[in-house]
C-alpha cells in the first residue's frame, strides 16, 4: 500500500463521514420541524373545537400557548361565506330567495397556529416558521356539541344570541352568534 493510496482512502472516508453527518443533521431538523408542525396542527384543532363549543372560551391571543415542551401562538380569521344559487336552480322553480338566504348564515372561522418566538419561532406568523392553519364552516344557530346547544338555552346570554341570530337571519343581515376575542387578523 503506497502513501497515495493511504491517503486518498483516508480522504475518502471523511467525506463518506461529512455525508452521514449532514444526513443524521437534516434528519433531526426535519423531526423537530415536523414535531412543531404536529404540536401547532393539534392545538389548532383544539382552538377550533373550543371555539364553536364556546366563544367566550378562548385562551388571551396575546400571550404563547404551553404544549408539549414548546409555545405557540395563534390567530383567528371569522368570515361570512356567500352562497348564489345557480341559474338552472332559479329555473326550476325553487325557492331561491330563502334558500340563499339559509346558505347565507354560513360561516368561516380559520385558526392559525405557529411556534412562538420563546420555543424558536417567531411573534407574527412568517413562511419559514412552522405553522398549520385549519378552517371550519359552521352554522351558528346550529352548535355542533349538545352541551353547548343546553348552554345557550340555559343561560339568559345565550337566549339572547339565539334570538339576535334569528333576527338577523329574517332581516337578511350577516349572522354571528357571540363576540370574537382574541387572535383576530
Amino acid at each position: 500500500m503506497t502513501f497515495l493510496e493511504a491517503v486518498l482512502g483516508v480522504l475518502l472516508l471523511g467525506m463518506i463521514t461529512s455525508t452521514l453527518v449532514q444526513v443524521s443533521t437534516n434528519a433531526q431538523l426535519s423531526q423537530v420541524r415536523t414535531k412543531a408542525r404536529l404540536g401547532a396542527a393539534e392545538l389548532a384543532n383544539r382552538l377550533v373545537l373550543q371555539y364553536l363549543d364556546d366563544k367566550d372560551s378562548l385562551p388571551t391571543a396575546n400571550l404563547p400557548i404551553d404544549y408539549d415542551g414548546q409555545y405557540y401562538r395563534w390567530s383567528k380569521k371569522h368570515s361570512q361565506v356567500g352562497a348564489k344559487i345557480d341559474s338552472a336552480a332559479a329555473r326550476s322553480g325553487a325557492d331561491v330567495n330563502s334558500s340563499e338566504k339559509s346558505l347565507s348564515r354560513i360561516q368561516q372561522v380559520t385558526f392559525t397556529v405557529w411556534l412562538a418566538e420563546d420555543s424558536g419561532g417567531t411573534f407574527k406568523n412568517s413562511p419559514n416558521t412552522p405553522s398549520v392553519s385549519i378552517s371550519r364552516l359552521y352554522d351558528p344557530l346550529l352548535p355542533t356539541n349538545p352541551d353547548a346547544m343546553k348552554r345557550l338555552l340555559t343561560s339568559p346570554d345565550g337566549l339572547m344570541q339565539i334570538l339576535q341570530a334569528m333576527q338577523n337571519l329574517q332581516e337578511g343581515l350577516d349572522v354571528d352568534m357571540g363576540q370574537d376575542v382574541g387572535g383576530d387578523e
